[in-house]
C-alpha cells in the first residue's frame, strides 16, 4: 500500500511506539486499544474514497466545520478527503491531543466512521464523528441541512459583494482611463496652442521685416 500523505507518516511513526516493552498493564491495555484503532484506519484507507452518493467533498468540509463549532474544546481541524484530523484541548486545558475521524468506509461516505487519538480516553473524536454522522445521514435521506440554506445565502452574498467590488473597480478604472485621456488631450491642445502662437509670432516677425525692407 503506497501512502504519501502526512497522515500515513504520522500513523507509521506512532506505530513504532508499540515496539517498546510496556510493564504497566493499564498502559499496555490503552496501547492495544490505540493499535486496534490504528489498524482499522489503515484497513479503511486501502480503498480510495469516492464522493458519489450526494455527499460532495465541499459539503463534507462544510459539515466538518459546522460540527467543529459545536465542540468548544476543538482547537482546529484539517479536512483531507473524507478524513478529519485536528487538535483538542483537555478538560483541564493544560494539554492538547491530536485526533482523527475517518469517514472513508472502504471507499464510501455513508456516515460510518472510525476514530483515533493519541489520548485514547478523549471523547472528542467520537463526539465530532456523531455530529457529522447525523448531518451526513440527513443528506443521504434527501433532506436539507438547517445551515445549508444559510451557507448558500452567505455564498451568494459573497459572490454579489465580489461582483459589486469588481464593478466598482471597473468603473474606477474606466474613470481613471478617461481622466488620463482627457489630460493627454489637454496637453496636446496646449502644445498645439503654443505651436500656433510661435508660428503666428514668426509670421508677424516676417511681415514686419518685409515692411521695413520695402
Amino acid at each position: 500500500m503506497r501512502m504519501k500523505d502526512r497522515f500515513a507518516k504520522e500513523l507509521i511513526d506512532f506505530a513504532y511506539k508499540y515496539e517498546e516493552k510496556v510493564n504497566n498493564p493499564h498502559v499496555r491495555k490503552r496501547r492495544e486499544r490505540q493499535r486496534e484503532a490504528l489498524d482499522e484506519l489503515f484497513r479503511r484507507n486501502r480503498t480510495p474514497c469516492k464522493f458519489d452518493n450526494g455527499i460532495t467533498s465541499e459539503l463534507f468540509q462544510i459539515i466538518a466545520i459546522q460540527s467543529m463549532h459545536c465542540i468548544p474544546r476543538i482547537i482546529s481541524i484539517e479536512v483531507s478527503g473524507a478524513r478529519v484530523s485536528g487538535q483538542a484541548k483537555s478538560q483541564t486545558e493544560r494539554s492538547v491531543s491530536n485526533f482523527i475521524v475517518d469517514f472513508n468506509n472502504y471507499g464510501n461516505v455513508n456516515g460510518n466512521f472510525a476514530t483515533w487519538s493519541d489520548n485514547i480516553e478523549s471523547g472528542i473524536p467520537s463526539m465530532l464523528g456523531e455530529l457529522m454522522k447525523k448531518d451526513i445521514k440527513t443528506v443521504l435521506r434527501g433532506e436539507s441541512l438547517d445551515y445549508e440554506e444559510a451557507v448558500k445565502k452567505e455564498r451568494a452574498e459573497t459572490i454579489s459583494a465580489a461582483r459589486a467590488a469588481a464593478l466598482k473597480r471597473e468603473v474606477k478604472d474606466n474613470d481613471r482611463k478617461q481622466r488620463a485621456k482627457t489630460r493627454k488631450k489637454q496637453r496636446l491642445m496646449r502644445k498645439l496652442g503654443i505651436a500656433a502662437l510661435i508660428i503666428w509670432f514668426i509670421l508677424l516677425s516676417g511681415l514686419s521685416l518685409l515692411s521695413h525692407l520695402n
